[in-house]
């Protein structure tokens, strides 16, 4: 790079865009959601609040967002697999009752995906037998593809957010 070159767009950059645009299009206040991004991002991307009616609620839950561009499917192809730092899934489960959601994005797919981060831990639990992952700086986090997150899940999604807070 020179002083006459400009700067570069990298695809981690245009594939973070792509999954922020996405995601803020479902977690919008047409259904039922206020989206604050992070500013700085040191535990989530977003914190959400939820809206019931056309009240706010000063329920809020954390969000984190993992751009894929190369989904790996594991037990059969019913699972994305992703490496996750396990301090980001300790931050999403002290938010309680709902503790929060992890939502991939499959670049190429230009689709969502996502789980209950307690959902996430609960299956690690489950698979492993034992807390010694939780001394690990990473683990590899599965969610279920059939959590597709688009607009026809979304109202379903609302709907269970609100019952976790009740």
């Amino acid at each position: 790079m020179s002083l006459f070159s400009k700067p570069q767009i990298d695809t981690a950059a245009i594939n973070s865009s792509a999954s922020e645009n996405s995601l803020l299009q479902l977690l919008s206040e047409s259904n039922g959601f206020i989206s604050r991004k992070e500013i700085p991002d040191k535990g989530c991307d977003f914190m959400c609040e939820q809206i019931e009616g056309s009240s706010v609620t000063g329920q809020k839950f954390p969000v984190q967002l993992k751009s894929i561009e190369s989904v790996n499917l594991v037990e059969n192809e019913t699972y994305i697999s992703y490496p996750l730092l396990t301090s980001r899934l300790g931050y999403m489960l002290s938010h309680l009752p709902t503790t929060g959601i992890i939502v991939f994005y499959d670049v190429e797919k230009e689709k969502l995906f996502y789980d209950f981060s307690d959902a996430v831990y609960d299956r690690l639990m489950l698979e492993r037998g034992t807390d010694d992952w939780t001394h690990n700086e990473s683990v590899n986090i599965r969610i279920p593809i059939i959590n597709i997150f688009d607009q026809n899940s979304v109202k379903q999604f609302h709907s269970k957010i609100l019952e976790r807070f009740r």
